[in-house]
């Protein structure tokens, strides 16, 4: 099972795969590395829907949004949550779908082309990236769309941090860091429709976000359209026509902004100082040709350029640093590979522009560097790998503050329970809101707030005001309504303490995580405890601290979005139309297997299957595959099912297969020959051996290996002549199967006796000792003592 990163673009996404040995790009069908994020049910402009990242979460109302939908060539409609929607023709009929579907097309699309790299096995788990601009409702619907596609998403991670991690990580692991003088890092990041400046401070085996500066509105098609609005204005002067002003002329105008795409990355690379702009018909069958100069590309760009500058100053303001305390700064994203941006960034930043890059840093890739970094988050979070600890910790974009109705208390109620846990928020005496998380406080974490409450409370989550500045145009600002319940007074008629906690999670998303009532302990209660605890142990000096209980209480949620019930069904219609996707394309395979069946069979007939047919045959089946053509090609045939397709392709092999099994037969029959000879030739000679290895068979045992090899020879001979007065058009008189089949028969009666092992030599039983016998006078004179 897989653990993959999706680097979720405007206009491309990027899938990566964490595996034992590190991070791998997933190719898609083509053998890309990057996936075109275009969601299509027809092949036209108008049935397909483009740069939906910019659309999700955001109310159609929103100017900017309105903007957007001025270039879009699909039609986008308001829901009745005030959120953009999608409508596309769907088996003939125009549906409109929500922002999150459309996403979780995508991810479902991007979740086939991972399996099809891991034996078609969906991932197990994934992390998907979101730009850090976006907001608590665009994150919640993020994460629907992965629900919605079956996503199992781990975290919901800002690219800016993503960026970091897989900068940092590996030199972690090569010890590059300090233990604790951190080194700042700053991460540039322009993309197709956004820049990003973000500050990083790393130290050994920890991340820590220090600031986060966005033009959301700055990309690389602001170049493009730079571009293109002067060639329109041109255009315009000439002919009359505004390739970029008439709706009706759509196409005109992808053909302009593809066309200008290309002449600006013509000329970014260092040296060249001009391009050629051709587009043939631009409108109305005209051709536009020019030459564009990299002075006048420079000039038409430069406000984009001034742009660069208020993100970078906002985050080094923010992060307390100046140009000059920065170790280098790493640069991502497509927009920054034009020259221009590199020499302005340069400028801002104070750096060597005689040095390489201009003294930007290029370690990290481009393209891939989001998806990367995502992918080692996945294999982090997921229980299927085992990574080296580093800590992530990211900060908050947009101040958050909770009201309720009623009034809170001012005592100090901190008690012996409540030492630990979050940490508290307390608000101030008859407060009815507190601003609970600030701009660049860490998360994920959790914050607790007390109240003295007996009835339901209610707390509203909203973006304080001063978060206006930072908010996209016409916002979402209220994150949700949480209502806990459950509480009652005590004994004595006082209302209970309730602790809050509430929390901003991993994704980014603010919620009420749990509230508790707290319980007082009475002393007759706490006796029996104290008396386990020894009657020696005294109460120290100061008054005892009271002793709670916790109780859970229920918390019911209303946040923006979707809801569940209408995910659960968003997910059963993109399981329907994943279904169908399925069958149409099972059934287009099959139409061209059918198609290349005919069209391969036409050439085996005149070229090597000309002589295993005969005439009237190969004739007949040749207008069978005539009308096979012309059927595949009408109507019927076009629009026909894969049932159908799959048994015209049958009756069409009744006819091939025994044409094709005379030809293999032909061509395998000698090598099958060859093998049962050169067993025949093996088994005569071991049966006429003189050899002392065989010395040990009986006459009998040579006569039956010869024998097994002579009725091998003798019925092969004999079906081979047989087989040479038959024609080649006609069934074959032996098979390579019968051969094989006699060969094995012949080799299993002749084993067992070349196997038959030889007989140990006779072992001669020892020769017994001699026996000596002696008479009585030997004996005596044996006796005798030499006294000489």
């Amino acid at each position: 099972m897989s653990v993959i990163g999706i680097d979720f673009g405007n206009v491309e996404c990027v899938v990566a795969q964490a595996k034992r040995g590190g991070i791998d790009i997933i190719l898609n069908e083509n053998s890309n590395r990057k996936n075109p994020y275009v969601m299509t049910a027809r092949t036209n402009y108008k049935n397909t829907a483009t740069d939906v990242k910019r659309l999700i979460g955001r109310k159609f109302s929103a100017p900017d949004v309105q903007e957007e939908i001025k270039n879009y060539g699909f039609k986008c409609v308001e829901l009745p949550s005030g959120q953009v929607g999608i409508v596309l023709n769907y088996n003939d009929n125009p549906v409109t779908y929500t922002c999150e579907q459309v996403v979780a097309m995508m991810l479902n699309k991007l979740q086939n082309i991972a399996a099809v790299a891991n034996e078609n096995v969906r991932p197990a788990y994934g992390v998907l990236s979101c730009p850090g601009y976006f907001t608590d409702v665009q994150r919640r619907a993020m994460l629907n769309a992965s629900k919605i596609a079956g996503l199992n998403c781990l975290r919901l991670m800002n690219e800016h941090t993503a960026v970091a991690l897989g900068y940092g990580i590996y030199k972690s692991v090569r010890n590059l860091f300090h233990e604790t003088n951190p080194e700042h890092v700053m991460f540039i990041d322009m993309g197709h429709s956004g820049y990003t400046v973000s500050i990083v401070n790393f130290v050994q085996g920890k991340l820590q976000v220090k600031a986060v500066a966005y033009d959301r509105f700055l990309g690389g098609r602001n170049f493009d359209f730079a571009l293109a609005k002067d060639v329109a204005e041109k255009f315009e002067a000439k002919h009359k026509k505004n390739p970029l002003a008439d709706a009706k002329v759509l196409p005109s105008r992808l053909k302009l902004l593809s066309a200008c795409e290309k002449t600006k990355k013509n000329l970014s690379p260092q040296g060249v100082t001009s391009s050629a702009l051709n587009i043939e018909c631009l409108v109305d069958e005209i051709d536009y040709a020019s030459k564009v100069s990299l002075e006048e590309f420079e000039t038409l760009i430069a406000p984009l350029l001034e742009r660069l500058e208020a993100p970078i100053q906002s985050a080094l303001a923010d992060a307390g640093l100046t140009a000059d305390k920065l170790s280098c700064v790493e640069i991502v994203g497509g927009g920054v590979r034009v020259a221009s941006v590199k020499r302005r960034l340069a400028d801002i930043l104070g750096l060597d522009k005689e040095k390489p890059n201009m003294g930007l840093s290029t370690t990290l890739n481009a393209d891939e560097a989001v998806a990367r970094g995502c992918a080692l988050q996945c294999a982090i979070l997921s229980p299927l790998f085992k990574v080296k600890d580093f800590s992530i910790s990211d900060i908050n974009n947009y101040p958050i503050r909770v009201s309720w109705e009623g009034a809170t208390s001012s005592e100090d109620d901190t008690h012996e329970d409540e030492t630990d846990g979050p940490a508290a928020a307390q608000p101030t005496a008859n407060a009815d809101s507190i601003l609970i998380l600030t701009r660049k406080d860490d998360f994920p974490t959790t914050k607790r707030i007390s109240f003295r409450r007996s009835d339901p409370l209610v707390v509203d989550a909203h973006y304080d005001e001063t978060a206006t500045p930072f908010l996209p145009p016409s916002p979402y600002t209220n994150l949700g309504k949480f209502t806990i319940s459950g509480m009652c007074a005590d004994e004595n008629g006082e209302a209970p303490r309730i602790r809050v906690n509430v929390r901003q999670d991993i994704h980014g998303l603010f919620e009420v995580a749990s509230g508790q009532m707290m319980v007082e302990i009475k002393e007759d209660e706490t006796k029996e405890v104290e008396a386990k605890e020894g009657e020696e142990k005294k109460a120290e000096e100061g008054p005892k601290k009271k002793r709670f209980r916790k109780v859970e209480l229920k918390v019911e949620s209303q946040v923006n979005g979707l809801s569940s019930s209408e995910v659960t069904r968003a997910s059963e219609d993109e399981l329907a139309m994943a279904q169908q996707d399925r069958v149409i394309e099972e059934t287009a395979n099959k139409r061209n297997e059918l198609e290349t069946f005919v069209y391969d069979m036409r050439n085996h007939l005149g070229e090597k299957y000309s002589e295993f047919v005969s005439t009237a045959d190969r004739e007949s089946f040749e207008a069978k595959l005539n009308d096979m053509e012309d059927w595949l090609y009408s109507d019927e045939g076009f629009d026909s099912t894969k049932s159908v397709y799959q048994a015209k392709l049958d009756e069409l092999r009744v006819v091939s297969k025994p044409i094709d099994a005379r030809y293999q037969e032909h061509q395998n029959r000698p090598d099958a020959q060859a093998k049962l000879q050169a067993l025949i030739e093996e088994y005569k000679k071991l049966a006429n051996s003189t050899d002392e290895k065989y010395s040990h068979w009986t006459d009998e045992d040579s006569a039956k290996v010869r024998d097994a090899a002579t009725n091998a020879e003798t019925w092969l001979f004999d079906q081979l002549n047989a087989q040479a007065n038959v024609p080649l058009t006609a069934a074959p008189v032996v098979t390579v199967a019968q051969i094989e089949a006699k060969l094995e028969e012949t080799r299993a009666l002749a084993t067992p006796i070349i196997n038959k092992p030889k007989p140990l030599p006779k072992v001669e039983p020892p020769a017994a000792p001699a026996t000596s016998t002696t008479t009585e006078e030997d004996t005596k004179e044996g006796d005798k003592m030499d006294l000489d």
